[in-house]
């Protein structure tokens, strides 16, 4: 049987094998509903799928999104209907790449005789390591079918095979087998055409032998971690992330060399902007921030809902990843929460309110993701949390772990239920078209904001309201905007923007960059409009320096 260490190797070797040998018409469905394993809304999402097969790996794809007791669970689900063979050949040990078989040919006919020098050990290497994110992370989409085409990676008959796989991780899956048997020349090409693709992340940091990276420039300049293994150098403007939080090899490894800035029309590095920043910090202009970690990133992202009139927020999980990748990267400690009511939310930001932790910390990030109305965001139940009453709980009353640091708090939720595109002065009325790929966090009536008094404190105090950052999404009763298969769009930009330009501008400068952008957004078939909102009552800058 799989360990709580192995597990979720155990799914990603075998994965195509499940696919093909799960039965869910075979009593699957009840022992799961009676063990719990998922959300009675998740559950109903993957037997509403017609398909044997696209239900089998989105299954698979939400279990390992959870831990080693709920995999326990589902191999007992298995075998109560009566699928005990699944578990003893498929579920009890990690599939050997030894013996992973080719998945993409029937016959030797279907394999380009021109290749026929195999791939490096360095090469096999990076498949072995990489192979969940390679399948997780890969866009399959016309672009990349068309560069797999155009540099012969594979052949015709296998080109016609990929298109007829049923779902993007068998596609992915086909594909690297045939590379992970291929030649060098198609490997080299293969991380040619992802660059062509706009996923060069995936050819650099996963596709990238040990002999081909650089050493770093220099030694770290982080404060107080070492340098970690496999770092390569990156450029000061970074890509986007994978949506995957990873543990083994981070993404994306700014801070592990002195990355070349231009500020003020002269090339500095990042420990002279740290010490610009202490400066800062000495003279009050800045808060602190050199602790490693910084402190706590609480994500709380509610994708599904018990009512009906709460939809699932398809994409959201993408949008969990990437935060929680980019916080790793500013060096925060990211925690996250999927699914909660109203209550268990409260309960979580009261846990955290109350730590004693946070006074060896720098600053506090909290990020909700949920269907929401004005002032109000829903837990998955779908009772409300007021936004006034999560930030009540982190102010210099509630909380005095965190008095005089940054509080950030951010909200991806609708405000209301107005959609727009904008004014377009003396050019006549504007038509707009949905492609249907995108949604909205659902609203409901607005209710009125409540009203607080003004109470006056002595000035050699620190107000009770004061170093607290609060940002939504959307203005007041508009909607805010998520692409179902890939994310929200604030999300997208926080993560691009930060990632970018953290090792240079302060938080709210970052913010007006992230507006602008998703202000500017716009692509086949949606052309409406949105833009964030920030209130604070920061008294000096915040810097995120990774």
């Amino acid at each position: 049987m799989a360990t709580k260490d192995n597990w979720e190797d155990v799914i990603r070797t075998n994965y195509t094998d499940l696919l093909k040998m799960i039965d869910t018409d075979n009593g699957l469905h009840g022992e799961i509903k009676r063990l719990r394993i998922f959300s009675p809304i998740a559950l109903k999402s993957f037997w509403d799928l017609k398909d044997k097969t696209e239900r089998i790996d989105k299954m698979l794809r939400n279990l390992q999104r959870k831990d080693y007791e709920s995999f326990d669970l589902f191999c007992k689900a298995l075998k109560a209907s009566d699928q005990e063979h699944v578990v003893k050949n498929h579920l009890s040990r990690v599939k050997d790449v030894s013996d992973r078989r080719m998945l993409v040919t029937d016959s030797v006919d279907d394999v380009d005789s021109s290749h026929n020098r195999g791939i490096s050990r360095e090469m096999k290497a990076c498949f072995q390591q990489h192979w969940n994110d390679l399948i997780a992370d890969i866009a399959f989409d016309e672009d990349l079918l068309g560069e797999l085409e155009k540099y012969k990676i594979m052949t015709p008959i296998q080109l016609n095979k990929l298109r007829d796989k049923a779902t993007e991780a068998e596609r992915t899956e086909y594909m690297l087998n045939i590379l992970e048997r291929g030649s060098e020349k198609q490997f080299e090409s293969f991380r040619s055409a992802l660059r062509n693709c706009n996923q060069r992340f995936i050819a650099d940091d996963y596709l990238k032998p040990r002999s081909m990276r650089q050493a770093p420039i220099s030694k770290s300049t982080s404060l107080t971690d070492p340098p970690l293994p496999g770092g390569n150098p990156t450029s000061s403007v970074l890509p986007r992330s994978a949506p995957i939080g990873r543990e083994d090899v981070p993404p994306f490894q700014c801070q592990q060399q002195e990355t070349q800035l231009n500020v003020e029309n002269r090339s500095v590095t990042t420990e002279e902007l740290r010490v610009k920043i202490n400066e800062k910090v000495r003279l009050e202009e800045a808060y602190r921030c050199n602790r490693n970690p910084r402190g706590r990133a609480v994500i709380i992202n509610n994708e599904f809902f018990l009512e009906d009139r709460l939809s699932p927020r398809e994409g959201s999980y993408n949008d969990v990843c990437l935060l929680k990748d980019l916080f790793k990267f500013l060096l925060f400690d990211p925690k996250v929460h999927e699914n909660k009511t109203d209550e268990e939310i409260l309960k979580i930001l009261k846990d955290e309110s109350k730590d004693g932790g946070n006074s060896q910390c720098d600053m506090f990030v909290l990020f909700i993701m949920s269907h929401g109305i004005h002032g109000e965001i829903f837990g998955m139940n779908g009772r409300s949390v007021r936004t006034e009453d999560i930030v009540e709980l982190f102010d210099g009353k509630n909380c005095r772990s965190l008095c005089n640091k940054p509080k950030l708090i951010f909200i991806q939720a609708c405000q209301g239920e107005v959609k727009t595109v904008g004014v377009a002065p003396d050019e006549g009325s504007v038509t707009v078209t949905d492609s249907g790929i995108y949604d909205f966090e659902l609203s409901l009536p607005l209710k009125p904001l409540p009203v607080y008094q003004n109470d006056a404190v002595p000035s050699e105090t620190v107000h009770e309201k004061a170093d607290i950052a609060l940002i939504y999404a959307t203005v007041r009763d508009h909607v805010a905007w998520r692409r179902r298969d890939t994310g929200s769009l604030f999300v997208k930009y926080i993560d691009e923007v930060f990632r970018s330009k953290a090792c240079k501008d302060d938080l709210m400068s970052m913010m007006t960059e992230v507006f602008k952008r998703l202000h500017s957004h716009t692509d086949d078939g949606h052309h409406y409009k949105q833009i964030g909102e920030k209130r604070d009552t920061l008294r000096r800058k915040v810097y995120l320096l990774p």
